[in-house]
């Protein structure tokens, strides 16, 4: 039978807040979306009446179901109906934008934006364990490492402080993973093989198949200690993408099914793997990764509808997956990719993304050593296509960490095309459109008839790119 309570909630508090004392609410009907496991919201009608003007108002709902609590949004009500309450899981508290520009360790950078969060309560660190809790060993190395000890920089005002902890946790692929208690307190709690096994292992066929799991960063797992070695999801599963992972728990006929497709195409004489591929490399075959756009579930539909607009017109297509250095060496080289195409999909356009790309000697020789081609694709409204508002300059952005030389480029689409690397772009939430794109060659036909090679066109700094693409 479920119950709902609430219980007001002052941003602040000398107290640490709890449940007790609080106080059942009569209701008629609620709702719970489970879209996304660890950024839930959620509705109910009820004929009380909630003051909000100058307080917020905790709920918690609870039953034989995972019990949601979070902070009302919103109330409205029709004339004749009941009070209709949107409640959002306590991923709210951490929605505010500090100006940030700090270099200290993750651990007291985190401390610095909890208190962003809530800046007098007693316990607003409590979620937070000592750094030496955080000591762990990256796959196949006997040498430790701490990402709480790390040094970090930070600049700027358009992250939440959700988005700046995960950024600060999630870039050194740790074995840590960030979620939420009952009283709204942040938790970064290490993971363990064993610990990981069970709560998969407790997730129900049905239970995975009759909910829509859109995890976002928050649910992923990057490893675990085996047998006192560290081990990657890769390793462990046989997949490069805990996403991929869950997938094959939560869809075994979709399996079968492509097992039945597979089959087929091995059995046609008529299939051509290079057939429309204006990339014309070895395999048509694709790698994709997506660097952080707007984040969470957003970011994950996007990036699923990307990958799969590509796979219906005949790619075979491999998530590497979402975030800042999913497209970094590291990943390369575990991803098993050669002979095809490496996709990265960009949220913006710097030029810190195209240098990486066209000039940086380590990136670049392990792509060639791979025989993989770089395509870029940018959704942004930095629109560098011909007559765009950037074609003829951009700046480069405050976190490329390129100290030297010059920090804009001229003509950057003209400079990947020079450099042999396709790209193209799609401003705005269109991947379906961007996978289309990518599929017909991208924007710039000339890089289609340019070699990547090791030897590059020169730092970018000395060069006005030509206009032509």
């Amino acid at each position: 039978m479920a119950k709902i309570y609430y219980k007001d909630w002052r941003k602040g508090s000398t107290d640490d807040f709890n449940w007790d004392n609080c106080y059942e609410i009569p209701f008629e009907k609620f709702s719970i979306d489970e879209g996304n496991y660890e950024n839930r919201t959620a509705t109910f009608t009820s004929d009380t009446n909630l003051e909000l003007e100058d307080k917020n108002v905790a709920i918690k709902i609870t039953g034989d179901f995972p019990t949601f609590s979070g902070l009302v949004l919103s109330k409205q009500k029709k004339p004749g109906s009941l009070y209709e309450y949107k409640c959002q899981d306590w991923n709210r508290i951490y929605m505010s934008k500090p100006y940030m520009n700090e270099k200290k360790s993750v651990h007291l950078l985190i401390k610095q934006l909890l208190n962003f969060a809530d800046d007098s309560t007693t316990n607003v660190h409590a979620g937070l364990l000592d750094p030496s809790k955080y000591e762990q060993k990256k796959y196949g190395s006997i040498i430790s490492f701490n990402p709480m000890k790390t040094t970090k920089q930070i600049k700027g005002s358009d992250k939440t402080v959700k988005e700046w902890i995960e950024y600060l946790i999630y870039s050194q692929h740790p074995f840590i993973r960030i979620h939420y208690n009952n009283t709204g307190r942040m938790l970064f709690t290490p993971y363990h093989f064993n610990d990981y096994v069970k709560e998969v292992a407790s997730f129900h066929y049905t239970d995975l198949t009759d909910w829509d799991w859109n995890f976002n960063q928050t649910n992923v797992v990057t490893g675990a200690y085996v047998n006192g070695k560290y081990m990657n999801v890769a390793k462990m599963f046989g997949s490069h993408d805990p996403y991929t992972f869950l997938a094959k728990l939560v869809s075994t006929k979709q399996a079968e099914k492509n097992n039945e497709t597979t089959s087929k195409t091995k059995t046609s004489k008529k299939t051509n793997p290079k057939s429309n591929n204006p990339y014309n490399t070895k395999k048509k075959e694709v790698w994709v990764s997506m660097d952080n756009w707007q984040g969470g579930s957003i970011d994950r539909k996007y990036y699923d509808t990307v990958c799969s607009t590509i796979k219906k017109q005949g790619w075979k297509v491999h998530k590497i997956g979402i975030g800042p250095q999913t497209h970094d060496e590291n990943h390369i080289a575990s991803s098993g990719a050669k002979n095809g195409v490496w996709l990265t999909v960009y949220g913006g356009v710097d030029v810190g993304c195209i240098r990486e790309t066209c000039f940086d000697t380590s990136y670049k020789n392990i792509l060639l050593r791979r025989n993989l081609l770089p395509v870029i694709a940018f959704n942004s409204t930095a629109d560098i296509r011909r007559g765009g508002n950037r074609f003829s300059g951009l700046a480069k952005a405050w976190d490329d960490n390129y100290s030297s030389g010059d920090t804009s480029m001229k003509y950057p689409g003209g400079c990947m095309a020079t450099c042999g690397v396709p790209w193209l772009q799609v401003p705005g939430n269109h991947p379906k459109k961007l996978g289309l794109l990518f599929c017909a060659g991208g924007d710039s036909k000339i890089a289609l008839t340019k070699k990547y090679k090791k030897n590059g066109h020169g730092y970018y700094a000395n060069f006005n790119w030509s206009s032509k693409y």
